[in-house]
């Protein structure tokens, strides 16, 4: 179990997640209103790249409009150090799909847990990022836990904020 209160920090599928999990009413209304205030008061935060990542997926979405329109409100520093992103790729660099044709975000999710975690701030990371990969692939919550961050699916996190 994760001690409270800490950051919950958003990956590209979480936030998708939310909006497949739950009735559009309680839905509209977590990306809204109660997201936006989350991310105001520090318990929810994700880097400037998740915002890239699902414009180009959700232009035309409330996904993607959460997350434009909040990424300003985000307490935590949104671009994380070339630093902590290199050493995030040095540790668990196999998050990554060399498949992809733009830039992946996830290492720059990571790259944010642990600066808000080193900065003394217990963090989440909140994935559907989770099952097995082709090796040397390596999902979210394997690069979590090589990384020593703490993880969880985005149904723990609706059911910790009682949506």
């Amino acid at each position: 179990m994760i001690e409270e209160p800490y950051v919950w920090i958003l990956d590209a599928s979480a936030i998708i997640a939310i909006k497949r999990t739950l009735p559009r009413h309680r839905w509209q209304r977590i990306y809204q209103s109660r997201l936006p205030r989350l991310v105001k008061i520090g318990r929810v935060a994700f880097p400037k790249k998740i915002v890239e990542e699902l414009g180009r997926y959700h232009e035309q979405d409330n996904i993607y409009e959460f997350a434009s329109r909040s990424i300003s409100l985000v307490l935590y520093e949104t671009e994380p150090s070339f630093e902590l992103v290199r050493e995030v790729m040095g540790r668990a660099g196999n998050v990554v799909d060399p498949t992809k044709q733009h830039e992946d975000a996830d290492p720059y999710v990571l790259a944010q847990a642990l600066d808000i975690q080193r900065a003394g701030r217990p963090v989440a990371v909140v994935t559907e990022d989770c099952g097995r990969k082709v090796p040397p692939q390596i999902s979210m919550a394997a690069a979590c836990e090589t990384l020593g961050i703490a993880w969880c699916r985005t149904r723990a996190f609706l059911d910790s904020n009682n949506w």
